[in-house]
C-alpha cells in the first residue's frame, strides 16, 4: 500500500522542514513535502513491481499530493478519476488487468460507502468494538464492488475474507511492508536477507 506508507513519510518531512528556520522562511513547507511525496509515489510504484494496482494507487496519491502542493483542496473521487484516466491513456490494456480493476473497484467502494459506514460505527460504538466495526465497514465497502469482478474469475466467494482482513491488513501494514522494504537494502548481508525474505 504505497498510499499509507508514503503519507507516513510526508508528515515527518513537512515537520522537519518546518523546524528548519532558514528553509521554512524561504520555502512553502507544505508544497515541498507534497511535491516530494508525489515523486516518491511514482518511484515507489515502480519499485513495488509496477503492477496495475500499484500504479493506480500511485497516480491517485500523486494527484492528491499534487492538489495540496498547488494549494487546492484534494478530492478522493477526482483523484480516482484521474488515476483511471491516466491508466487508460498510458496503457489501454489495463482495462484487462485484474489487479487494476480490483484496486479501482475497492477504492470506489471505500470512497462511496466506506467513510459513511465507518463514521456511523464511530458514532455508535466505543473502545475495541469501534475499532473492529470500523475495519469491518471498510472491508465490506471495498469488497462489495469487487464481488462481481471476482465472480467472473471464480465460482466461490467466501465471507471468510471479511474477517481475515481484520487480521491480515494490520499485520501487512506493520510487519510485512517494512520487511519488504528492508529486504532490498539487505543484499550485502545474504543470511539476513534470506531471513527477512522467509519472514
Amino acid at each position: 500500500r504505497p498510499s499509507s506508507f508514503l503519507l507516513v513519510l510526508v508528515a515527518p518531512l513537512r515537520s522537519a522542514l518546518g523546524r528548519s528556520g532558514g528553509l521554512a522562511g524561504r520555502l512553502d513547507v507544505e508544497r515541498v513535502a507534497c511535491t516530494t511525496g508525489l515523486l516518491l509515489a511514482l518511484v515507489y510504484a515502480d519499485f513495488a513491481g509496477g503492477s496495475g494496482s500499484a500504479w493506480r494507487a500511485a497516480w491517485m496519491l500523486a494527484t492528491l499530493l499534487g492538489a495540496r502542493a498547488l494549494g487546492r483542496r484534494p478530492s478522493g473521487a477526482r483523484a480516482l478519476g484521474v488515476s483511471l484516466l491516466l491508466g487508460a491513456l498510458i496503457d489501454p490494456l489495463l482495462a484487462f488487468d485484474v489487479s487494476f480493476l480490483l484496486s479501482a473497484a475497492a477504492t470506489a467502494g471505500l470512497l462511496t460507502w466506506g467513510r459513511r459506514w465507518a463514521g456511523f460505527a464511530q458514532l455508535r460504538l466505543s473502545g475495541p468494538l469501534r475499532y473492529r466495526a470500523t475495519g469491518l465497514a471498510a472491508t465490506v465497502a471495498s469488497m462489495l464492488p469487487c464481488a462481481p469482478l471476482l465472480a467472473c474469475f471464480t465460482s466461490r466467494l467466501t465471507v471468510a475474507g471479511l474477517f481475515a482482513n481484520l487480521v491480515a491488513a494490520p499485520l501487512g501494514e506493520t510487519i510485512a511492508l517494512p520487511l519488504c522494504l528492508a529486504h532490498t537494502l539487505l543484499a550485502p548481508v545474504p543470511y539476513l536477507e534470506r531471513g527477512v525474505a522467509l519472514v
